[in-house]
């Protein structure tokens, strides 16, 4: 008879190795050796799962060190300035400088014209035969209402006005001559450059002194309760400077061509009738225009500051000096000015 399977008990063919029914091993090895085959595959179970876990841990692990890097890394730019090397920094301006076009030149900053130009008429020394002197006290005073520019020393202290009165005693009209030139070539430069009219005006007021060799009958015109106001230099333009009233700084006293004093009645006869041509004005000389112009203001009886102009209508028949000099003049008259004064400035 055959033997059984100790297993399941079934009969076993002859010469079997494993029960058929059940697999085991005639001899008991299939037992033994399924039972090493369940344990390695349960061993080799578990070393995967430690394997796969170990793996996840470390590349979590990783993964948390990188992003906390990251992180940091922008918080850190966040939060710090960035800086530039100083030494770079002047590199990058220049070639900043180098790309930009180049700015026009600004201009410099305006000087103080009138303190410059007092400074000048201050440097125009009289030189006579004695030690030369000059005048420290100009005033400067640019009306624009009127356009007219008031240069002036019309105050002077007795140890000054003595100097020019003991040369006007010598005779030395010369050197007080080219004096004179001096200042009206200064102050006609400043006149220029600020498009006005000119005035010059230099003398004295209210002092005890006065010229010993000036003819008494004209003295007398100078004095007053408070003394002596002798003018030395007044003038507006080459045409009529005088010295001391008497003597035309550009003209020599045997000049045929100097201007007189007294004109005929009238430069332009019907200036308060008619509107002038700018071609009958034009043939007139400056002064003629100074004059044309003023007779406007004359025929109303007009006082004038200047003792130029005052002497100058004092010697005409048809004026009259008025007690106030509130007048208006026609709307003829007023284009007559503005035309005379327009074409005086040209010249």
């Amino acid at each position: 008879m055959g033997s059984f399977c100790r297993e399941c008990g079934k009969q076993l063919p002859e010469n079997a190795v494993a029960c058929p029914s059940c697999g085991t091993m005639v001899d008991g090895t299939r037992q033994r050796n399924q039972e090493g085959t369940r344990e390695s595959k349960s061993t080799n179970s578990w070393l995967k799962i430690w394997v796969v876990v170990a793996t996840l841990l470390v590349l979590g692990g990783a993964s948390y060190f990188v992003y906390d890097y990251v992180t940091s890394q922008q918080n850190s730019n966040e939060t710090t300035p960035v800086t530039k090397p100083e030494a770079e920094t002047p590199e990058v301006k220049e070639v900043a400088e180098d790309e930009e076009e180049p700015k026009a030149p600004t201009a410099p900053k305006p000087t103080n014209i009138v303190n410059d130009y007092k400074k000048k008429l201050a440097n125009v020394s009289v030189k006579g035969s004695s030690r030369a002197f000059s005048i420290d006290s100009w005033e400067i005073e640019h009306d624009k209402v009127n356009g007219t520019l008031y240069i002036s020393a019309d105050r002077l202290g007795t140890p000054v006005a003595n100097r020019f009165f003991t040369l006007y005693d010598k005779g030395e009209m010369s050197a007080l001559k080219a004096w004179g030139k001096d200042v009206y070539r200064v102050s006609n430069e400043l006149a220029t450059r600020v498009n006005a009219s000119l005035y010059i005006s230099v003398g004295t007021e209210c002092l005890g002194v006065y010229p010993y060799s000036m003819n008494s009958s004209v003295l007398v015109d100078y004095s007053g309760s408070c003394g002596y106001s002798i003018p030395i230099l007044i003038g507006e333009s080459k045409d009529n400077l005088v010295l001391f009233d008497e003597e035309y700084v550009y003209y020599d006293d045997s000049s045929s061509s100097a201007p007189p004093v007294s004109y005929s009645e009238y430069v332009i006869t019907d200036s308060d009738r008619r509107e002038l041509s700018a071609s009958e004005v034009a043939g007139l000389s400056k002064h003629e225009l100074y004059i044309a112009r003023n007779e406007i203001y004359a025929r109303y009886g007009y006082v004038f500051e200047t003792d130029y102009l005052q002497n100058y209508f004092n010697a005409k028949s048809w004026y009259y000096p008025a007690s106030s000099n509130n007048i208006k003049l026609s709307k003829t008259e007023e284009y007559n000015v503005a035309l005379l004064k327009k074409e005086e400035g040209r010249r």
